[in-house]
């Protein structure tokens, strides 16, 4: 089975008010290999004006520089979404399930 977990970085959690301190510890794979992370879970997670999730798991992961990256929005939380892509107008239409 795939699993794949929202993940933000440690210093944007922290800006949000979440205590990753207390968090539990967990070893994932990345694709630079395994990275041990504070797993937590976020009150309420918004996506747009209207879509809120509530209880989301977040791992507090920093990603290296080079990746330009401070976040990933996971299976977890994508798969409560029908999801269409429209690259050409670099739109993404979400509709909750």
């Amino acid at each position: 089975m795939f699993v794949m977990s929202v993940r933000f970085s440690t210093t944007i959690l922290e800006a949000l008010g979440c205590d990753v301190s207390s968090g539990r510890e967990q070893r994932i794979t990345t694709g630079s290999g395994v990275a041990v992370v504070k797993e937590i879970i976020v009150d309420k997670f918004r996506i747009g004006s209207s879509c809120v999730i509530t209880d989301v798991k977040v791992y507090a992961h920093d990603f290296p520089d080079e990746s330009f990256s401070t976040g990933v929005v996971g299976l977890n939380v994508l798969s409560q979404f029908d999801i269409h892509l429209q690259f050409s107008r670099k739109l993404i239409q979400m509709t909750r399930i």
